[in-house]
């Protein structure tokens, strides 16, 4: 009788996981080590790079949900449960399908059997965890960003006539020629005939799309 087959399942959703040691060529190096010491014959890795947790829609994942139904592997390997997904409802919909497969998961962070009672428990309450720490980060980072504009810091591409300064977070300040846009503007000008005006002063080539979006972005930093 040969090794079992398994499958080694990859997921990085950003850059800042690869730095912070979950990069795909760490987790794949670590699942194959896994494999070799379980004595399991790797079938094929499934990664998924560039894609939350939160979807399920990844076509890694699709294709070794397909591979499972079709017996090509009976264990699947992976570096942590919230790499699988983040969501607890999901993590459990797609380990169950698995399970009617006759395909477990195992991961390197849960040292149980997910099939059994207590495994499953555990595995629902690590799930869980990684559940709320996303939604309580994805709270403190809204926060945080409503606290970085109040504070006059710009988030986002750098805006056409606006100067910049460059500390810990990007801070924008209207140009000469965005005050002149504001003032032609509450002259009550429209915004071709500020364009005009304003091409003639600062020798420039300015559409009246720039001149909406300048205010706009006055408005934003509340300079309207």
């Amino acid at each position: 009788m040969g090794s079992e087959k398994s499958a080694l399942y990859i997921r990085v959703s950003t850059e800042e996981q690869a730095e912070k040691g979950a990069s795909i060529e760490a987790q794949e190096e670590f699942l194959e080590d896994w494999a070799k010491k379980e004595d399991f014959e790797v079938y094929g890795t499934y990664t998924d790079k560039g894609y939350s947790g939160k979807n399920l829609k990844r076509p890694a994942l699709q294709k070794l949900i397909k591979d499972a139904k079709n017996k090509k592997f009976s264990v699947v390997l992976c570096y942590h449960n919230d790499r699988l997904s983040r969501d607890t409802k999901d993590a459990l919909t797609i380990t169950q399908e698995l399970l009617r497969y006759e395909v477990r998961f195992r991961f390197s962070n849960l040292d149980v059997d997910i099939t059994s009672p207590e495994g499953e428990l555990f595995f629902t309450l690590q799930a869980g965890f990684a559940t709320y720490f996303r939604k309580d980060l994805a709270r403190k980072t809204k926060f945080g960003m409503q606290k970085i504009k109040k504070d006059g810091y710009w988030i986002g591409r750098i805006p056409d006539l606006f100067e910049v300064e460059r500390e810990k977070h990007t801070k924008v300040t209207p140009s000469k020629t965005a005050l002149r846009i504001k003032e032609l503007r509450q002259m009550k000008l429209s915004y071709r005939k500020i364009a005009i005006k304003v091409a003639e002063e600062f020798e420039i080539d300015i559409n009246h799309v720039k001149i909406y979006r300048t205010l706009k972005t006055l408005e934003k930093l509340k300079l309207q």
